[in-house]
This record gives structure tokens, C-alpha cells and sequence, in this order.
């Protein structure tokens, strides 16, 4: 942990949407109600962490990952019936150097609340299950499903991505739980049932719950959420070539968030599920069970219609570590126990630190790119303020186009990143986003206060004035635009 997370926890660097919760926080928690995650800011609120902390967000992230990827371990290591107990370093390890955590980790603004909505909707499974093995007393029965309905609910409400955590984690427990023989058809199929029904329920109040909300608040869902959602937008052929080349990305380790380790370790479990399958130390369907936990990556982009960003695809990690923790286990259970003990552990280890060192040099990226931005940001102002200094009254601001970082060969290039490590001046999909995005960080880094356009016009009349106009770092990059306006060119 602190070979991946170190350099997070001890630095003072943010990325994208942390630096609006600093300077804008009231504006950021009302679109956290559009986007439909009004249980961040009722968790906010609750824990006392409503005005944000930057330097104590690094260290509660760390602290809120340990717990979730303890409270998961256990989860297995107590629910299995396959013999000896699991260790919980297989899993913790793995879960918690995963790649794709930490570029979602990495929004410190929300990062320590997703990790706790991790670890709720671990506890909810853990409820399921002990509401299914107390299922012949009522009482016991109906307390543990209201707390797995409860903490199923404030996972999804923190982040609706937990739906999908919850889907995959209900199959690594069933294919461990009741993974022997002697079990019968209808007992899985009653048991899933269990978790089947605490999900219908928990996303049924949740639907409620965020009805209500939005209603109360007299606002109305982000356009943002139906836009991802491209089925009944896109061709159906161009859909299906686009999830089968993510597909292909991901299980190949073609980007830094994916690896080919947890591609061989998912693929061995299927061979070592078949395998027990035909010594008949397991029941047939538990195949379908494994290749079901294989497939599990892909569900936010099949859900999507679309390749999903690295941040959504929370099942990654758990599935790669589940598949990890279930491979070593079995090999350390060999008769040399010395001997496979220390083959688990070295393998434990190279999954482990490749991982780690992809997370640090990814935070090292980010850091490298905060102090550059930090710069251009100070140089930014300072020309904004002269040219501020010739007119009266205020001019507002626009910023047209974007700066590509140039970062050092030990650091992750542009093209490998998502958003964790991106310059923030290389952030805007328009100039309209690309100035609310810069204007927001210049603000929350340097304390320089400016004013933006509200017209698309001027965001429009602004492209057009400056299109012979060099960029920064040029000390021609800035000029005024009708006396109203100062436009920074990058």
C-alpha cells in the first residue's frame, strides 16, 4: 500500500472536479444531486467532511481502501467451505494495488467515499448471507436482511457503479459457498435467490429515494447520465464493435489499467473450476459461476452500450483479486506445503508489485503534472492581472484551447491516461467546459479570482478572434475582446 499509495497520501496534488469542490463546493454538491449521488453529500454531511480537506481526503482514501479490502477478505475467507481458510493477503493485495482503483480513488473529493461504498456493499453481502444460513429463524432472518438492504442501499446512493460490485460479488460467493458436490440444484438457486431479492429491493429504494430527492430539490436528473447510455442511439453493430474491441483491450492488458496477470489468473480459474469439475470436487454449474466472475469487467460496458471509462469498472479489481485469491489458495493447499507456500507468495508478490508500480508511477504522473500546472497557472494570472490593469471595470475571462503536457520519459504520456495525471489545461471538450475547467483550478491554486462568460456567444466570437494568434507560452497568447472580455490562448 504504501508502494501504490505513498505518493498520494503524502502529497498535496488533485486532479479534475477536486479543484471545484476547493473553489466551487456549493455548485459541485448540487450537481452531485443531478447526477443522482445525493448519498455523497448526505455521507458528507454526516461525517462532518462537508468543506473539503485535501491533505486529510489522501490519507482517509488510504485508511477507507484498508477497511473495504479487509471487510471483503473476510467476506470470503469466512463464507467458504472448500477447506483450509484463505488468507487475506490474497485478495488484499491485489484488490488494493489495482490500477483501476486508484484512478477512481484518485478524485480525492469522493475518492474515500467510494471506497466506503465499497466496503458497505461487502457488509450487505455478508448480511445476505447470514440472513439465507438463519433462514428457519424469522427474526434473525429479517434483521440481517434489513442490514444487507441498508448498506446495499448507501453503497448504491454513494455510487450507483456498486450495483454492479454487488451482482459480481454475489457469484465469487456462490461459487465458493456452495461450491461442493453434495450441494443440489435448488439450494444454489435458493440462495442466489437470497441476494437476488436484497438487490431488487436496496435498487427499488434507491430509485425511490432519488426521486424524492430530486423532486424536493426542485432540480432535475444531469443529461450526463443518459448520454453515457448508448443503446437506441448507436447502430447496434457499431455498439457491439466497440464493447468487443474494449473487450479485447482490457483482456489483452492493453492500457496501464489493465493487466495480462489478471488475464491468466481469470482464465486459470475456469481450467481449475472444469478441472475440480470433472474430479467432481465441484457441481457443474459452478463453471458457469467462473465464467460468469471472467465476464464481470464487461458489465458496465455492455450495460452501457459503450466502452466505460477505467474508474466505472469496479468489477476489474475484484474480480482479478478474487480469481488471484482463489488460484493461490488452491496451490498452497499441495502436499509440499513449504515448497507451494513459497510459489503462492512469489507469485503473490510479482502481481502485486507490478501492479503497485504502475499506481505510483501513475500518482508520480500526476504529481510531475500538478507542479507544472501550478506554474501556468501563476504565469496565467499574472498576465490576466496586467492586462486587467488597463480597464476599469472587470473583464471576464475565456480560455481557447488546450496545453498538452509535456511530461519526462518517467511518467506516463498523455494518450495512456484517463483523467488521474491529465494537465488540467489539456482538460475541455469545448471552450465553454475548457474555461470553467481552468478558470476553476487557477482559482483553487493560486487564489486568483476572475470572472467567466455566461453567453455561448462570446465563448463562440472568442475562437474567432484568436485564430491568428500564437499560443502559450507566447507573450502574444493573451489579447481583450471588446473591451468586455480577456481571451488566453493555449
Amino acid at each position: 500500500m504504501i508502494i501504490a499509495y505513498g505518493q498520494k497520501a503524502f502529497s498535496n496534488t488533485f486532479s479534475i472536479d477536486t479543484e471545484e469542490i476547493i473553489s466551487r463546493s456549493k455548485a459541485l454538491y448540487n450537481s452531485w444531486i443531478r447526477l443522482e449521488r445525493f448519498g455523497l453529500l448526505a455521507f458528507k454531511y454526516v461525517t462532518g467532511r462537508y468543506w473539503y480537506n485535501n491533505s486529510l481526503a489522501g490519507i482517509l482514501m488510504i485508511l477507507a481502501l484498508f477497511a473495504s479490502a479487509t471487510t471483503w477478505a473476510y467476506l470470503f475467507s469466512k463464507a467458504h467451505n472448500l477447506g483450509a481458510k484463505f488468507h487475506p493477503a490474497l485478495f488484499m493485495i491485489p484488490f488494493i494495488s489495482a490500477p483501476i482503483l486508484a484512478e477512481m480513488l484518485g478524485f480525492l473529493l469522493m475518492g474515500d467515499d467510494v471506497a466506503c461504498a465499497l466496503m458497505f456493499v461487502s457488509i450487505s453481502l455478508m448480511c445476505a448471507h447470514n440472513a439465507y444460513q438463519n433462514r428457519k429463524e424469522l427474526k434473525t432472518l429479517l434483521a440481517y436482511a434489513l442490514m444487507a438492504l441498508i448498506f446495499a442501499i448507501f453503497g448504491f446512493t454513494l455510487y450507483l457503479a456498486m450495483t454492479t460490485v454487488f451482482v459480481a460479488g454475489t457469484v465469487m460467493i456462490a461459487i465458493i459457498i456452495k461450491g461442493d458436490y453434495a450441494c443440489k440444484f435448488k439450494n444454489i438457486v435458493s440462495y442466489i435467490f437470497t441476494y437476488i431479492c436484497v438487490f431488487i429491493a436496496s435498487y427499488a429504494c434507491y430509485v425511490i429515494l432519488n426521486k424524492i430527492v430530486i423532486s424536493t430539490n426542485h432540480t432535475f436528473t444531469d443529461p450526463y447520465i443518459k448520454e453515457q447510455m448508448r443503446w437506441g442511439k448507436d447502430p447496434i453493430t457499431k455498439i457491439i464493435h466497440t464493447i468487443f474491441l474494449h473487450a479485447k483491450n482490457m483482456y489483452l492488458g492493453r492500457t496501464i489499467f489493465h493487466s495480462v496477470f489478471i488475464t491468466i489468473a481469470l482464465i486459470a480459474l475456469v481450467l481449475l473450476t472444469i478441472v475440480q469439475v470433472i474430479r467432481k470436487e465441484l457441481n457443474a454449474f459452478t463453471i458457469i459461476f467462473a465464467i460468469a466472475i471472467v465476464a464481470s469487467p464487461m458489465m458496465m460496458s455492455v450495460i452501457l452500450g459503450t466502452a466505460g471509462t477505467a474508474r466505472t469498472e469496479l468489477t476489474y479489481p475484484l474480480a482479478g483479486a478474487f480469481s488471484c485469491m482463489y488460484l493461490l489458495h488452491y496451490i498452497m493447499q499441495f502436499n509440499k506445503k513449504t515448497l507451494t507456500t513459497i510459489i503462492a507468495c512469489v507469485l503473490l508478490a510479482i502481481i502485486g508489485l507490478s501492479q503497485s508500480f504502475t499506481v505510483n508511477r501513475l500518482y508520480y504522473t500526476e504529481y510531475m503534472t500538478y507542479n507544472r500546472d501550478y506554474y501556468i497557472a501563476q504565469d496565467v494570472a499574472r498576465r490576466i492581472e496586467v492586462l486587467q490593469a488597463n480597464h476599469k471595470k472587470p473583464l471576464k475571462v475565456i480560455f481557447v484551447g488546450n496545453h498538452i503536457a509535456d511530461h519526462n520519459p518517467s511518467e506516463f504520456k498523455s494518450n495512456h491516461l484517463e483523467l488521474i495525471g491529465r494537465s488540467m489545461f489539456e482538460i475541455g471538450f469545448s471552450t465553454l467546459h475548457g474555461t470553467w475547467v481552468k478558470a476553476g483550478f487557477i482559482r483553487s491554486t493560486t487564489g486568483f479570482k476572475m470572472e467567466t462568460p455566461v453567453l455561448e456567444s462570446a465563448y463562440i466570437s472568442a475562437e474567432k478572434a484568436v485564430q491568428n494568434l500564437p499560443s502559450w507560452p507566447s507573450n502574444k497568447c493573451t489579447t481583450v475582446l471588446d473591451n468586455k472580455y480577456i481571451i488566453v490562448k493555449f
